[in-house]
């Protein structure tokens, strides 16, 4: 496990285990199983991409609820990682059995310093906004 965050890039490890993390969270936010929601990481040109896609056949609005309410997804998936008492990332917070690459490169730290940057900037962002009326 901790070979390959040797041999990944920072990016990609980032990515790979908030990606994880966000799907944990996601019966936590919708009526909806992790199971329906799976994640990739593209490299086009010179960065790393991570995508969510629905899993079932036409999708049933997880994937969308992600885009649709991704401060409240991060908010929630900071709150799970942290409350679990695991050092490196368990199955509860982070790994997935259904993972092809099978769950590496992954840290559990990374992910959470990254959802609590989200979370604090979707937090100043609402802030600002009612500060201004907007």
């Amino acid at each position: 496990m901790i070979q390959s965050l040797w041999s990944s890039g920072g990016d990609v490890t980032a990515l790979h285990s908030v990606q994880h993390q966000i799907i944990k969270a996601v019966p936590l936010v919708v009526l909806s199983s992790s199971f329906d929601v799976d994640e990739v990481i593209v490299h086009k040109e010179t960065r790393n991409i991570g995508y969510f896609f629905d899993t079932c056949d036409g999708g049933n609005g997880a994937v969308e609820a992600i885009f649709t309410d991704f401060p409240k997804f991060a908010a929630t998936t900071y709150a799970l990682a942290s409350e679990c008492g695991c050092d490196m990332g368990c199955p509860r917070c982070l790994h997935s059995t259904a993972c092809p690459q099978e769950n590496e490169p992954l840290l559990k730290d990374v992910g959470l310093f990254l959802l609590e940057v989200i979370s604090q900037a979707a937090l100043n962002s609402q802030n600002s906004s009612s500060i201004f009326g907007g």
